[in-house]
Order: structure tokens, then sequence, then C-alpha cells
């Protein structure tokens, strides 16, 4: 998918689904498990081979800078310097010549996020 299909696929989704594309780019697994009544969904943390336990909740990546950072920091090296581009994007730029230093300083978490899951999701050519 390109960076502008990405962005509409972003637009359309709830907080929550956000949430959890920002963590299964960032490692989380999925895990499904049935209930007497229902079936429920949790996460699988990076690294982990299987849930034992206790449910886990991916951290809140779109209101929380430290989460994002982390996942960032997280990110292949290939992948990272996709990140002012497409902050750009993200931020209404129309080129890396008008991302400010500032910009980079003041993102959101939600525009980080944004910017992380389409430079994980993005096809490089």
């Amino acid at each position: 998918m390109t960076t502008n299909e990405l962005r509409q696929k972003w637009a359309q989704m709830t907080q929550e689904q956000r949430r959890v594309a920002v963590a299964e780019c960032a490692g989380w697994k999925k895990f499904i498990y049935e209930m007497p009544a229902a079936f429920t969904t949790a996460m699988i943390p990076p690294g982990a081979r299987q849930h034992v336990g206790k449910l886990d909740i991916p951290p809140d990546y779109l209101n929380s800078l430290d989460a994002i950072a982390q996942a960032v920091a997280g990110m292949p090296h290939e992948r990272l310097e996709d990140i002012p581009r497409i902050l750009c994007i993200v931020l209404g730029r129309k080129n890396l010549n008008e991302l400010r230093f500032t910009d980079i300083l003041t993102a959101t978490s939600a525009q980080l996020s944004e910017a992380y899951w389409l430079a994980m999701r993005e096809k490089k050519p």
C-alpha cells in the first residue's frame, strides 16, 4: 500500500484499532481464546513465546510519548530513516525542507504513532 492509502486506512480506524495496529508493528501478537460466552482478544508482548497467566494490554502509544519512543527505538534502521519524511506528511509539510527541528520536538504521541505505523507498513521500493 502507498503512504496515502495507508493514511486513509489510519483515518478510518478507531483509537483502539490504532493502538492495536501500532502494538502489532512493535511486536505484540494477538492472542484469542474462547471464554464461556465469548471470544476475548489479548496481546502477547514482544519477545514472549506464548501467553501465560494474566491478559497483557499494550501501551497506549497514541497518548504516551514514552511508549511510542520505545517503539521507535526498536525500529529496524532501514525503517527508522523514513520517520522524518513521513512525519513531514503527517504534519502537513510539503517536503523535508519545510520540516523544522521544533516540529519533531513538539510532535504529539498520536502524530508520532501515525508516522511510526506508516513507516512500518509502507512498502519499500
